[in-house]
């Protein structure tokens, strides 16, 4: 320090005499203010280049919000369309789809709870403009005596919307609705027609708006084609159309519902604009969460979502974001930097005759500087990649050490606390389960070798309680060597089990029947296509027996529809029990049944005694009579005893050259045999 003092005093006393001291003449003096010259820009140098890591490191997570924002709205669209999937295979699935059975599918799809914003879902059906009048009639014999298809005025056909669930006062406005008259509907109709895929609309005003303020809405439209024409071109789907499963959006309920689901970010602080088609114009604004026409902002993002060929623009803006960068590091490394710069400046005057120990002190400030570089490369790619507060766990591997880091939201989801995962791959590969786990490699290692842009793969993992989760992973690789080997890779885990849940009832509603719990027509056709394929490939003969209640309309006439469904129910469980698990017992439909017998014998005779034994079997069983309680409020222990017959057709096949229709054709044609000889018969038909 006191060096420091004499080097600033402006005069020096020697023998008593003051004499003017000029420092700057003095050549270590003038080494000790370059240092410090020196020092201070790069102080100055090094806190800017802090300040604009920071920044950096704010844009991108801020980017990495709006990429996984977009691709959740990505993801919303494409989960609905494979609603919409399921309802036209519903239409393919049954020959008639009454209102009734409209209203309960559409119930347990529980649209309101997975899809908030979607009011509703819609069969567009095509109607002939010479049978305008007879639809009118039978949809109003039906109920809705006010139903009218409009808007009027005459055209080649019309597209009415003749079913919509709930059937709210919002809805009920929609009905009759000829959506195919307005140009907006009409080109997404077409789109989804001639693609054979869902389409969305441009942004328009949905009917249901006529009882409330207008809002920005879509209509997602998925094609109902004729059940046995061709659909391979374009123009056999035009011939092939019959209508279209639609479902209205108000856009605002939509987005809102995504943003808010995004926890641990405030939806005030993303402010988001979505336009229609490419571009931002005013005119085709579909949706935004604030009022300002421009939002001044350092941070804007613009991403483009593409479905079927439509383009939504979305624009992403925050001001919450440069409010949260942290500035302490910046002022620290300035502060930091300007004492020691001061310190060396003040050891240089003092010292100025160590030119090693300057030179030390020197390479102490480069080492610290580049401790604190390191220090904050390793936090930005700790957590550049981290989702405060989402709902996906986060996990970041070193490939070359096999150890791996993984957030707490990672462990919760599989049930961990944050101590029993310890930080080693291992941990990840060894819960993978078994029959996923190859693929999960060759999706890693495709990656790795660069045949895929990401690394995204669907696997089932294990709890903490044996229960298995579908999980979604998703990462990317963000260092690597010299050779180009991938070094450290971060990536994502979402729980999308209950999606997948969702998709298994989807497949349950298409392909069984939702009263006997059987399979349905159509699976009942998979099913025959599959054993006509195996007879005639091992040259065994099958059977296939086609049977009819005799006395099932009496006792649904005089008793109810719920008794009768009750009789349904305990014939389809005494014919499982009556035939072997590898053979097939389906409801085609009202009270008649179909059971496929499998594997029966090479020799034609042997098969049909066998055929037989099996189907006098059903016959006594079903003789046996039935205990129906009634069910109602005033007789809930009362129950009726019911005799119930059947007439049985039977026929055999081996090699065949027909198809399937032709098949059940010909047994039920040997079903009408049996009631023609007076019910309660059994007719085997060998052609």
């Amino acid at each position: 320090m006191e060096a420091m003092r004499r080097a600033f005093l402006p005069f020096r006393y020697t023998n008593n005499v003051m004499v003017k001291f000029d420092f700057f003449s003095q050549k270590e003096t003038l080494r000790a203010w370059l240092a410090l010259g020196i020092g201070l820009v790069l102080s100055a140098c090094v806190s800017l280049y802090v300040k604009d890591q920071i920044r950096q490191d704010a844009l991108k997570h801020f980017s990495f919000i709006s990429d996984q924002l977009t691709l959740k709205i990505e993801e919303r669209l494409y989960e609905y369309a494979l609603v919409l999937k399921s309802a036209t295979a519903l239409f393919r699935a049954s020959d008639v789809i009454d209102r009734n059975e409209w209203k309960l599918y559409v119930n347990s799809l529980q649209l309101n709870n997975h899809f908030p914003g979607n009011l509703g879902l819609a069969y567009n059906q095509i109607i002939p403009s010479q049978t305008l009048q007879e639809h009118i009639e039978t949809i109003r014999s039906q109920g809705l005596s006010h139903y009218t298809v409009h808007p009027e005025g005459q055209r080649a056909f019309y597209t009415s919307i003749v079913y919509i669930e709930p059937l709210t006062v919002q809805n009920a406005n929609a009905l009759g609705y000829d959506t195919f008259s307005e140009p907006l509907r009409r080109a997404a109709m077409e789109r989804a027609r001639d693609s054979a895929e869902p389409a969305i609309t441009d942004k328009l005003q949905l009917v249901q708006d006529a009882f409330e303020h207008t809002h920005a809405g879509i209509i997602m439209y998925a094609p109902v084609y004729a059940k046995h024409l061709p659909t391979n071109t374009v123009e056999e789907r035009k011939k092939a159309i019959v209508g279209w499963v639609s479902g209205p959006y108000w856009m605002d309920s939509l987005i809102r519902s995504i943003l808010m689901q995004w926890e641990g970010v405030n939806e005030s602080s993303i402010k988001l604009r979505i336009f229609d088609g490419v571009g931002q114009h005013p005119q085709s604004l579909l949706f935004s969460n604030h009022f300002d026409e421009q939002v001044p902002s350092g941070f804007q993002q613009t991403r483009t979502i593409r479905f079927n060929a439509h383009h939504w623009t979305l624009v992403f803006n925050s001001n919450h974001f440069p409010h949260e960068m942290n500035n302490t590091l910046v002022w620290a490394t300035l502060v930091s930097g300007v004492m020691l710069s001061v310190l060396i400046f003040a050891l240089l005057l003092a010292i100025n005759n160590t030119q090693a120990n300057a030179k030390k002190i020197a390479k102490k400030l480069i080492a610290d500087i580049k401790k604190s570089k390191f220090l904050l490369k390793e936090s930005e790619f700790r957590w550049k990649f981290a989702i405060e507060g989402s709902r996906d766990g986060v996990w970041d591997w070193n490939i070359q050490t096999n150890i791996s880091y993984y957030t707490a939201r990672w462990k919760e989801i599989l049930g961990y606390e944050e101590n029993d995962i310890l930080p080693r791959h291992e941990e990840w590969e060894e819960r993978i389960h078994p029959e996923d786990r190859a693929k999960v490699h060759l999706i890693l290692e495709e990656y790795f070798e660069g045949k895929r842009a990401i690394y995204e793969a669907e696997f089932r993992m294990r709890c903490k309680d044996d229960r298995y989760k579908w999980i979604l992973s998703r990462g990317i690789i963000v260092e690597r060597t010299l050779d180009g080997k991938p070094m450290r890779m971060i990536g994502t885990h979402s729980d999308i089990s209950e999606r997948k849940t969702m998709e298994e009832e989807v497949h349950r509603l298409a392909f069984y029947d939702a009263l006997t719990q059987l399979p349905n027509r159509r699976l009942l056709h998979e099913r025959l296509k599959s054993a006509m394929s195996m007879s005639k490939r091992t040259g065994l003969y099958y059977a296939l027996i086609f049977l009819d209640l005799d006395n099932f309309k009496p006792l649904n006439d005089a008793k109810g529809h719920s008794v009768g469904d009750l009789l349904l129910v305990k014939v389809a469980q005494r014919l499982k029990e009556s035939v072997r698990e590898v053979d097939t017992v389906a409801r085609f439909g009202g009270d008649e049944f179909v059971v496929i017998v499998t594997d029966l014998s090479h020799d034609k005779t042997e098969a049909a005694d066998k055929t037989m034994g099996v189907a006098n079997k059903i016959h006594t069983v079903l003789m046996e009579p039935y205990i129906l309680p009634l069910g109602t409020d005033d007789l809930e222990d009362l129950a009726i005893e019911h005799h119930c017959t059947a007439s049985i057709g039977v026929i055999l096949f081996s090699d065949n050259e027909g198809d399937a229709d032709e098949l059940i054709k010909w047994a039920d044609n040997a079903m009408y045999q049996a009631k023609a000889k007076g019910r309660n018969q059994i007719v085997l038909d060998l052609g």
